[in-house]
């Protein structure tokens, strides 16, 4: 009988032990990391380049993008604009830069997109402070192809 309490508690101990699963733990994978080597860093710049108070002025935008510069458009006037400012602007959160301005009443404005890893495509929008609807509808001016 001795043996008899010995094996079942032998037994009730095995079998306990042996229905256990171990917890599985959710793997968290993180997210890739951007290649480098597919990144392009660009910028506008604004250069003044006539303009009194008797004339219209006249600024440059240029693109500068992996050490070259590329002149993207002449226009009245023109000032990088700051990423907060890009919602009032209609400008993608994505864009790399974008810059505009207004004279007499219109208004130029630029943004650049980073296309893969294959091109850079600056957009344009052309405005009337008094048009009629309150969106920029931005149309593709350039596409600058990486090397």
């Amino acid at each position: 009988m001795k043996n008899l309490i010995l094996y079942f508690i032998l037994f009730l101990t095995l079998a306990g032990c042996g229905n256990e699963q171990p917890a599985q733990e959710k793997v968290i994978l993180p997210e890739p990391l951007p290649n480098p080597a597919l990144m392009v860093k660009a910028r506008f710049e604004c250069q003044e380049i006539a303009g009194t108070e008797e004339s219209e002025p006249k600024a440059i935008v240029y693109l500068h993008y992996n050490e070259q510069q590329h002149a993207i458009d002449t226009v009245s006037t023109c000032s990088v604009l700051a990423p907060e400012m890009y919602r009032n602007y209609d400008i993608p959160k994505e864009a790399l830069s974008a810059c505009g301005g207004w004279w007499a009443g219109y208004g130029t404005f630029f943004y650049v997109l980073n296309q893969g890893d294959s091109s850079l495509v600056v957009m344009e929008a052309q405005r009337a402070q008094k048009q009629d609807t309150i969106a920029f509808r931005y149309e593709p001016k350039t596409r600058i192809p990486l090397q």
